[in-house]
């Protein structure tokens, strides 16, 4: 699983993790107690989602092919979603995330893995940038 920092228009950032595997993308939030504020899971090229086996309800936002939010619906554990017209990715946040319709999500950064002892934008194994990004 990789993680991105997304923002909004108005400033404000979440941590979001982007499953690497289709088994990463399978498991999605089963197992976890809750989702912190701040975070979410970015479903690429999904347009539902379900939460059968889920502990705690989500806020989702479906986004457009350019991270533009379609629509924002809290769904509680044990539901299921259908495909939203136009769109072509989900992200799933804490219920208050704070997300309306027509924020644009936009990349601020890739966290891309972590030297031990490297500052934020040096030089590591895999290139520039090597370092965390919190």
């Amino acid at each position: 699983m990789h993680r991105l920092v997304l923002t909004d228009g108005r400033g404000r950032s979440l941590a979001a993790e982007v499953p690497s595997s289709r088994r990463e993308r399978l498991r999605g939030l089963l197992g976890r107690r809750d989702l912190p504020p701040g975070t979410g899971l970015l479903l690429l090229r999904a347009t539902a989602i379900h939460t059968f086996g889920m502990r705690f309800p989500i806020e989702v936002a479906w986004l457009d092919a350019a991270f533009r939010v379609v629509e924002v619906r809290v769904v509680p554990p044990g539901r299921a979603t259908l495909p939203r017209p136009g769109a072509r990715h989900v992200l799933e946040c804490p219920v208050g995330s704070g997300l309306r319709v027509g924020d644009r999500l936009v990349e601020a950064a890739r966290v891309v893995g972590y030297t031990r002892g490297a500052a934020p934008g040096a030089v590591g194994p895999q290139g520039r940038g090597h370092a965390p990004i919190v």
